[in-house]
């Protein structure tokens, strides 16, 4: 069988405020509507972190945030909370 990503055998870890992050960023995807390789070569960031970011396994820093908003034509805020 496959294994579990760190995040899925985490209990709890869809309630930590970069997961939440994480899925307020994909759905500004979806509706811009933008890949993640596309997000992450428009924002500077390397796939990787971008991949990160969206796992909700890593939160991002303000600039890399402030970088991935531009992109998606939303404000910083739209993200948080």
């Amino acid at each position: 069988s496959a294994p579990k990503s760190a995040v899925s055998a985490m209990p709890g870890i869809e309630q930590l405020p970069h997961a939440k992050m994480a899925r307020r960023i994909k759905t500004a995807m979806r509706q811009h509507p933008i890949t993640q390789a596309e997000l992450a070569r428009q924002s500077g960031e390397s796939a990787m972190q971008v991949s990160r970011i969206l796992s909700g396994e890593y939160m991002p820093s303000a600039i890399s945030l402030h970088k991935i908003a531009r992109v998606l034509k939303r404000e910083v805020s739209d993200f948080m909370g």
